[in-house]
């Protein structure tokens, strides 16, 4: 009976120590994730802090650059316009915001062949620069020089275009002038 017991005391008390250990173990690996986890996280947050602040430079650069500068959704509507596509066409964002950009700013002088190419440039989500004929708000006619890009997200969708005009109208003007004499 004595030697039952003092194996059974045995027995327990290796079994203390095996889960004390095992305890200890446990502890340490989720502390260790813990401490992990906030350092992740840590980097998750500056990171984030340094894509908002580059974000925000990008919007100041966007928004004081003389050219016009759009933004759409990936089906080509308006989501963004600066200041610099106000004073060239007149439109505000409110007033252009779901709409394609050619539906409002080309007519009747905007050259079918410039439009086609964008279009087929657009199926295939590839870049291109245009010089076309556009419409401001109040009918007045303004020549653009036109680069528009496909943005995509790191898994490669694609989210949206960026287009940036540049108004030429007092360059084709000069050159028209030009070849008339």
């Amino acid at each position: 009976v004595q030697g039952t017991q003092s194996y059974s005391n045995k027995l327990v008390l290796v079994f203390g120590i095996l889960a004390s250990v095992c305890a200890s173990g446990l502890a340490w690996t989720i502390n260790t994730g813990r401490v992990r986890a906030i350092a992740m996280a840590q980097r998750i947050n500056q990171d984030l802090l340094k894509s908002e602040e580059e974000a925000r430079r990008l919007a100041l650069v966007a928004s004081r650059t003389h050219n016009s500068v759009i933004l759409t959704d990936p089906s080509g509507r308006i989501s963004w316009v600066n200041e610099g596509f106000t004073r060239l066409t007149g439109y505000t964002l409110s007033e252009v915001q779901g709409r394609k950009p050619g539906a409002i700013l080309q007519g009747p002088g905007s050259n079918r062949n410039a439009i086609a190419r964008m279009h087929d440039a657009f199926g295939r989500k590839e870049s291109f620069t245009e010089e076309i004929l556009n419409y401001s708000k109040d009918g007045r006619s303004h020549w653009i020089e036109l680069e528009a890009q496909p943005l995509y997200d790191e898994a490669s969708n694609l989210t949206g275009w960026m287009g940036i005009a540049t108004d030429i109208t007092g360059r084709k003007r000069i050159a028209e002038e030009l070849a008339i004499k």
